[in-house]
């Protein structure tokens, strides 16, 4: 089965990191030739590396407003995954071949940011795309292919900018070690 990742109801963003505070962050590691901040935002669909502009000794951050007395051990984070120490320690031999991990430290705190690097393939046939005054603006309806089932964690190109998705492998292991902090949803359609 495939669910769509997301986090718990009532809980907010865990990092304070917005593309334009990236954007600061990263401005030092880019080639100048970069449009830094349309790439950070493109990244998710263009599915580029951020381990090429991230700092060797980690990104400094924030947390979001209360967030460091409610933070859980995996955060969905629009696109990505922000991890504890514990959380990483559990997947990161699984997730290895499914994107890259970059260090963080939220106010002191070592935690691993999640760049998914693979995408699910959609069936277009059973999917419906969305229109307005005749040109497509997204999808309206997704499903993906089976082949997709194998993957533990994936995006769509259609949605690569606010979430992503998963298998019944990647639930079970966060399940079986007491993660806290996802849901896993198994409307993949229902945005709420």
């Amino acid at each position: 089965m495939i669910y769509r990742i997301k986090r718990k109801n009532g809980t907010a963003d865990v990092i304070d990191l917005d593309v334009r505070q990236l954007t600061d962050k990263l401005k030092p590691y880019a080639p100048k030739s970069l449009s830094l901040m349309t790439h950070l935002a493109m990244l998710p669909v263009n599915n580029d590396k951020l381990s090429d502009l991230w700092p060797k000794t980690g990104l400094q951050c924030l947390f979001f407003k209360d967030s460091k007395e409610t933070y859980q051990d995996i955060n969905a984070y629009g696109s990505f995954l922000v991890l504890t120490q514990k959380a990483y320690d559990v997947v990161q031999d699984s997730l290895r071949n499914y994107g890259e991990f970059l260090d963080l430290d939220v106010e002191g705190i070592p935690m691993m940011l999640f760049n998914p690097l693979v995408f699910g393939t959609e069936d277009m046939e059973r999917s419906e795309k969305e229109y307005y005054d005749g040109e497509e603006i997204g999808i309206k309806y997704l499903v993906f292919d089976n082949s997709t089932e194998d993957k533990l964690v994936f995006k769509s190109k259609y949605t690569a900018r606010v979430c992503m998705y998963c298998n019944d492998e990647f639930k079970e292991l966060v399940e079986n070690h007491s993660l806290q902090g996802l849901v896993f949803e198994k409307e993949i359609n229902n945005i709420f």
